[in-house]
């Protein structure tokens, strides 16, 4: 496998040569870990059994330090990782008042598993590289998929991102790159909805998608709030919206399409009189009336869910520094959040929680 930068490596900076090769070991590591989902248990476990089996016993302390999350969510992670008869417990010989987490051999063997997974995902990659798919093949070449930004800062955004992945037990391999804009249209597609300033959007294809007039309004650290909720809006939440997109869009819009339809067929001795867009207008305004009151109907649903996502951010982040990173881009005086917050005062709909809303609701005031 050959790393193509494009220049010889004594033209070019220590610094530039490190950050392509540090780009080109992130995508390889995004691929092998496909591997990772027949072991049968989730990131974040798989993440904290490596370090036991690999770096011998810990106390849930040094776990959690290692694996930079606090020792609660460690806990519950060790939890699942004993009931999987993974890992056990056992008091310190040298302290009996501390306890040491331990690999079992059913844990051991897990792992060393899941090694070799890897590495015969690596062998195929070397011994067919005309078989790998272009993607893949950004991994070989270390070029990086065509993002926008590729900088160091929008790499340690996007590590940042996949750390926030193995806290959520979503795959590290989701996330692909991250682009700055002002609407979704990215490189893989996604629409072209508008990218709020105190928002970002993370698209089916793994693209993270973050406003362009804030790129340098954060620090790396402060998109950590608003990347978690994100997360979980996208990924858990919206999911279980799909009954009330049922019930009250697909339903309703296809059921009114099916009467017009037969309205039309049982008149269309009428409709045939007159000229030929007016039949087509009748027969599309009742479905499009019943589409837009749907979306309406829906609209609050995902808001609730967007403040939700919010509340279940503050257990990977911590509610004060979320509070900190929104009351900083409420003082920023950004023009779009100021113009949702004059409509939402006039009553007007928008699946996106104004600021006040999510201050209010992090504080408590909003379920």
């Amino acid at each position: 496998m050959r790393l193509r930068i494009g220049m010889p490596m004594a033209r070019q900076s220590l610094d530039e040569v490190s950050r392509k090769l540090h780009n080109a070991a992130l995508h390889l590591m995004r691929y092998v870990r496909t591997q990772d989902t027949a072991l049968g248990i989730g990131p974040a476990q798989l993440s904290a059994l490596s370090v036991i089996v690999f770096g011998g016993p810990e106390s849930l302390n040094e776990l959690a330090k290692a694996e930079q999350v606090r020792p609660p969510t460690m806990s519950r992670i060790v939890d699942a990782l004993v009931k999987e008869g993974l890992v056990k417990r056992e008091v310190n010989r040298s302290d009996r008042r501390a306890i040491t987490i331990t690999s079992t051999e059913k844990g051991t063997r897990l792992m060393h598993e899941g090694r070799s997974r890897r590495e015969k995902q690596l062998i195929n990659l070397l011994r067919e590289p005309p078989q790998i798919s272009p993607q893949v093949m950004t991994v070989a070449t270390g070029v990086g998929e065509t993002s926008v930004d590729l900088s160091e800062r929008a790499q340690k955004i996007l590590e940042m991102a996949v750390g926030v992945c193995l806290l959520l037990d979503l795959p590290v391999f989701y996330l692909k790159t991250l682009e700055w804009s002002d609407k979704t249209a990215s490189l893989r597609g996604g629409g072209g909805q508008i990218v709020p300033s105190d928002q970002c959007f993370i698209l089916p294809a793994g693209d993270v998608i973050l406003p362009k007039h804030m790129k340098e309004k954060l620090s790396v650290d402060e998109w950590r709030p608003l990347i978690a909720s994100s997360l979980i809006y996208e990924r858990k939440l919206l999911p279980m919206l799909r009954s009330k997109v049922l019930k009250l869009i697909v339903v309703p819009t296809a059921t009114s399409t099916v009467v017009a339809g037969v309205f039309l067929a049982l008149t269309r001795s009428f409709w045939a009189t007159l000229p030929f867009p007016t039949g087509l207008v009748v027969f599309a305004v009742p479905p499009s009336i019943v589409l837009f009151l749907g979306l309406g109907r829906f609209t609050p649903y995902q808001k609730s869910a967007r403040l939700q996502a919010d509340m279940q951010a503050t257990r990977l982040v911590g509610r004060e520094f979320f509070l900190e990173v929104l009351r900083k881009i409420d003082g920023l005086g950004m023009e779009d959040i100021e113009e949702r917050k004059r409509k939402n005062s006039e009553g007007s709909s928008s699946e996106f929680p104004s600021l006040a809303e999510k201050l209010e609701n992090l504080l408590g005031g909003v379920s």
